[in-house]
């Protein structure tokens, strides 16, 4: 199977986090025989979990500090000559340009309607070419985008490949509530008009396959959800802390959280005595400086932005306890991460926790105060073997559940419905017309 995979490209830590989870992706695709082109339109890759091989220097279609220039300065943008872009195209401003964008609300939620209305004209010239090139070099049989928000060029991959376009739905209703107000409102009522153009999607959850069906409109039969992977050898397992020590950790908007830092880390002491250590994670906002962000917050702590300074802290915890926000996350991977640590996880009973918790024996579900309470005093308060025998599961469960050849496997089998379901019927045999053929006598 032919794959042209588009991404946007690492732009800021959170970006190339997922950017190093899809080139492991796209690596195990080859492993497994599909020809996959992983193509960055906005920022080129950066080496992943392995080298990158010489497939991936694909041209970079676009462009990040061209797609800018475009959309605060239409006019300017098309009177300079194609040359000066090429030298323009530097690290230095295309990290001025991701950091512009990504430090004002506005500016995003600006950017985002450009790329999903497809008014951008930078992004579209680069997608003609992008479609130009891969006439030449070798049509795919599938087109997979990354995210919904670059459902606004699929209408021009359609009608110049005549492929099926897949897409991927993530954490794009996160990023939505976080834009907040009515700029996510709008953008939300684009993304509903944008669904159409995408002939099938794969969600990162069952929960979020249900989620995106009620509040996008994205039909039931096009939707096929498969649970994200990690390289969990990647991931050393720590040893065991010598002292009990607790993480709290608080993603997304703290204010959001049905179950405050405070009232769970005083439930904490209550039940195993006041000289457990309790640790408290916060997720930092994107739109703040990270100083800004932990203002106020004496003694606590941001969640590390390399994946090396995630694992020293999820391994130094004997049960990492979890405060989503309300709504939910379609899929929280630093779960994941710490399973994979070793570190045994205390999840909201809420989204697709309950998947996790179903798929892992090192998980453990609560809905108030004294169940979270229970679940870390079970973890916590066990035997020195039983501890020992739960990091054995919790790792165990990432290696077989949550892999990336598991998600390779279901990710080929999601995109080969696509196609099967969205190809035209083939055409029939023409008849046998014997009174044709000369008569031949026995």
């Amino acid at each position: 199977m032919r794959i042209a995979y588009i991404i946007p490209g690492p732009a800021g830590p959170f970006f190339e986090k997922n950017s190093q989870r899809e080139q492991a992706l796209v690596e195990e695709l080859r492993w497994n025989g599909h020809d996959v082109l992983f193509v960055p339109i906005l920022f080129p890759l950066k080496p992943g979990p392995r080298d990158v091989e010489a497939a991936d220097e694909v041209p970079l279609f676009g462009g990040a500090v061209r797609v800018y220039l475009n959309h605060i300065a239409p006019r300017l943008s098309s009177r300079m000559p194609g040359w000066l872009w090429t030298a323009l195209d530097r690290p230095a401003l295309r990290s001025q340009a991701a950091r512009r964008v990504m430090r004002s609300r506005q500016r995003l939620a600006e950017f985002l309607k450009d790329a999903l209305d497809g008014r951008n004209g930078a992004l579209l010239a680069g997608m003609e070419d992008l479609c130009g090139w891969l006439c030449h070099e070798q049509r795919p049989d599938v087109v997979l985008l990354s995210t919904p928000f670059l459902l606004g060029l699929a209408p021009v991959l359609r009608s110049a490949l005549r492929t099926p376009i897949a897409c991927a739905m993530n954490s794009e209703l996160e990023d939505l509530a976080m834009l907040e107000g009515p700029e996510a409102i709008v953008l939300l009522t684009k993304l509903r008009s944008a669904v159409a153009s995408a002939d099938g999607f794969i969600t990162t959850s069952h929960f979020h396959s249900e989620r995106v069906q009620k509040r996008l409109g994205v039909p039931v039969a096009s939707t096929r959800h498969v649970h994200p992977g990690i390289q969990a050898a990647a991931d050393s397992a720590a040893e065991p802390p010598a002292t009990p020590c607790v993480g709290l950790i608080v993603r997304g908007d703290s204010a959001r959280c049905g179950l405050g830092a405070e009232a769970a880390k005083a439930a904490i002491r209550r039940r195993l005595g006041p000289d457990v250590t309790v640790r408290v994670v916060f997720e930092p906002n994107p739109f703040l400086p990270r100083r800004e962000a932990l203002r106020g917050r004496r003694g606590d702590e941001t969640v590390p932005e390399s994946d090396g300074a995630n694992q020293a802290l999820l391994g130094t915890f004997s049960a990492a306890v979890f405060l989503h926000p309300d709504p939910p996350p379609a899929f929280d991977h630093l779960v994941l991460e710490a399973l994979a640590c070793g570190t045994p996880a205390v999840l909201p009973d809420s989204g697709a926790n309950r998947e996790i918790a179903g798929l892992s024996d090192a998980t453990m579900l609560y809905d108030g105060v004294e169940t979270l309470a229970a679940a870390v005093a079970a973890f916590v308060g066990a035997a020195p073997a039983r501890r020992a025998e739960l990091r054995q599961l919790a790792r165990r469960s990432v290696e077989h559940c949550f892999s990336i050849p598991r998600m390779a496997l279901e990710t080929a089998e999601a995109l080969q419905a696509i196609i099967a379901r969205n190809s035209g019927p083939q055409d029939a045999w023409s008849a046998r017309i014997d009174a044709a053929l000369p008569f031949r006598t026995p």
